[in-house]
């Protein structure tokens, strides 16, 4: 599959095994083109960095903030993409500010809580899988308690990237 905008090839070991996935996290069809933002730094010759940034919806202050973006900008590159299960609070929302400060491409998997015309009330678990499998480095806005969907996340990261780097804020 190809992106619409770039042209830059997905495969099956980049999303996941899923089908392939457009920019709001929607899974198309795999024969489709898929719109992203995807790339890297060709004059550098480097790939894209697939950064996820993920947080408990009760860390959303100001400070919390700061702590993730100090973490951001040691691993971030130009070309580095953004990647986040687009929750209005916590590690989500300040990646969502982030993607606009620094003007990153992003990649945004939105649970999906209704489907055909159901509540599934494991939809949140669902994206939590679509997003560690995604990306290639986690900075995570952790919970005192280290339980819920970031720790979920952060499971599911490690399985899928035994030697992936886990920056806890």
């Amino acid at each position: 599959m190809k992106c619409v905008e770039c042209q830059f090839y997905i495969t099956a070991e980049q999303t996941g095994d899923q089908p392939g996935c457009c920019q709001d996290g929607d899974v198309t069809n795999p024969n489709e083109d898929i719109n992203c933002v995807a790339g890297g730094d060709e004059e550098l010759g480097r790939a894209m960095k697939k950064i996820i940034i993920i947080g408990t919806r009760r860390r959303n202050t100001h400070s919390d903030f700061v702590k993730v973006e100090l973490t951001f900008l040691k691993i971030y590159n130009k070309g580095d993409m953004i990647v986040s299960g687009g929750c209005p609070k916590g590690g989500d929302r300040f990646a969502e500010i982030l993607i606009k400060k620094y003007n990153t491409p992003k990649k945004i998997f939105r649970a999906k809580w209704r489907r055909h015309g159901r509540y599934d009330k494991y939809a949140g678990f669902k994206r939590n899988t679509l997003v560690a499998r995604f990306g290639d480095e986690v900075i995570a806005c952790v919970a005192s308690d280290r339980t819920g969907g970031t720790e979920d996340t952060i499971k599911k990261f490690k399985k899928f990237h035994p030697n992936g780097e886990i920056h806890l804020c």
